[in-house]
């Protein structure tokens, strides 16, 4: 066999300007906020469609990063 020896590098591009928090009947904390601007527009709104959604269920008005990881969002979603 035939090692090369050699190591693949990638870089995050940088990120884009603020979306801003997202309107609606639900409070979204700035800790929330930066686990949304992680993702691309439409990955965004199927989390935050996702999330409204658990908040609703749970009785729940002010969203934070831990209730977007307790809505359980599908691992795809956040992590693609």
């Amino acid at each position: 066999g035939c090692e090369t020896g050699t190591v693949m590098r990638a870089f995050r591009p940088p990120p884009g300007a603020s979306m801003g928090k997202p309107q609606g009947q639900y409070s979204w904390k700035s800790c929330a906020v930066a686990v949304l601007e992680q993702l691309s527009a439409n990955l965004r709104l199927q989390l935050q469609h996702h999330v409204e959604s658990y908040c609703r269920t749970a009785g729940i008005r002010e969203v934070t990063a831990e209730t977007v990881f307790l809505s359980k969002p599908d691992e795809n979603v956040l992590f693609p």
